[in-house]
C-alpha cells in the first residue's frame, strides 16, 4: 500500500496518509508523495475541492516520523526538509479550492501544521490537537506557527505552542480552528456536506474569493482593495454573472460554468 494515496472522484480529491501503523507520521515519502499529488491536482480544471484525512481512526497525523527525523542530524539536513514542507505545503494552500482537513485522530506537532495548511478543518469528535515542537526542543518547522498567529491571534497561539496542551474537538471550534464537529467515523460525511455548501457556488468566483481573502491577511487595506477591484471586474458581466442573475429572473439555480 502506498504511503499517500490521491483520488478524484468527481471533481473532488482525496489524500490520505496511510500509515496507520506509524500513526501516519510523515516521512520523505509522503512529502514526495503529497509534492506531486499536489502538482497533479494543480492541473486539472475539474478540480472542485480537496480532502485531506489520515487512515484509521486514531490519528491525523502525529507529525514527522522520528526515526526518518533522526537520521537528518546536522543542521542543514533539518532545514532543508523543513524548506521543503514549508514549500510543499504553501502549495496546498494555494490550491483555488476548499480545502479541508478531516482529523479522524490526533494531529501532532507536524501534523497540526499540515491540518493547518487547509482552508477548513473538520474535527471528529474523538480528535484533538497538539503543538508539541517544543515539547522536542523545536519550534514550528512547516509554516504552521504564522498559520496559528494568524488565525487564532499571537498570546493564545504562543500559549499553544510553549505548552504543547491537547485542544480537543470543541475547543478548537471556539478558538476557531476547527469549522464542524463530526462523530467518530463521520469526518468525512460532515465534511462533502460543507463542500456541498460551497459547490453551490460559482466555482470562479469562490477562487477569486479566496485569492482575494488569502491576499488580505498579508496586504495593506489600499493593496487589497485593488486586487478586489481587478477581479471583480474580471468577473462582472462573465458568464457565471448572467446566469446567476438570468436563474434569479426564472426563479431556478443557476447553472454555473466549470
Amino acid at each position: 500500500m502506498s504511503e499517500l494515496s490521491c483520488k478524484v472522484e468527481s471533481g473532488i480529491a482525496k489524500i490520505s496518509l496511510n500509515r496507520p501503523t506509524f500513526r501516519n507520521a510523515i516521512n520523505q515519502a509522503v512529502i514526495h508523495g503529497l509534492d506531486q499529488s499536489i502538482r497533479d491536482l494543480s492541473q486539472r480544471t475539474d478540480l472542485r475541492a480537496v480532502l485531506v484525512s489520515g487512515t484509521g481512526s486514531d490519528a491525523f497525523c502525529s507529525g514527522g516520523d522520528l526515526k526518518w527525523l533522526t537520521a537528518l542530524r546536522d543542521p542543514a539536513d533539518g532545514a532543508k526538509m523543513a524548506s521543503q514542507m514549508q514549500r510543499v505545503l504553501t502549495e496546498l494552500s494555494l490550491l483555488p479550492v476548499p480545502i479541508v482537513a478531516v482529523l479522524n485522530g490526533y494531529a501532532l506537532g507536524g501534523g497540526a501544521e499540515l491540518a493547518l495548511a487547509c482552508d477548513f478543518r473538520v474535527f471528529e469528535r474523538h480528535a484533538y490537537m497538539s503543538f508539541k515542537q517544543s515539547q522536542v526542543g523545536l519550534t514550528t518547522g512547516w509554516s504552521g506557527g504564522w498559520r496559528l498567529v494568524d488565525l487564532i491571534g499571537y498570546s493564545r497561539a504562543l500559549q499553544m505552542a510553549m505548552t504543547g496542551e491537547k485542544i480537543s474537538a470543541e475547543h478548537a471550534f471556539e478558538l476557531g480552528l476547527c469549522n464542524g464537529i463530526a462523530e467518530t467515523g463521520n469526518g468525512l460525511q460532515i465534511a462533502l456536506e460543507l463542500i456541498s455548501q460551497f459547490n453551490s457556488a460559482a466555482p470562479k468566483a469562490n477562487a477569486a474569493t479566496k485569492r482575494l481573502f488569502q491576499d488580505a491577511r498579508r496586504s495593506t487595506l489600499a493593496d487589497n482593495m485593488r486586487m478586489e477591484n481587478q477581479l471583480f471586474e474580471t468577473l462582472w458581466g462573465g458568464p457565471d454573472h448572467l446566469e446567476a442573475l438570468q436563474a434569479f429572473k426564472e426563479k431556478r439555480r443557476p447553472n454555473f460554468t466549470a
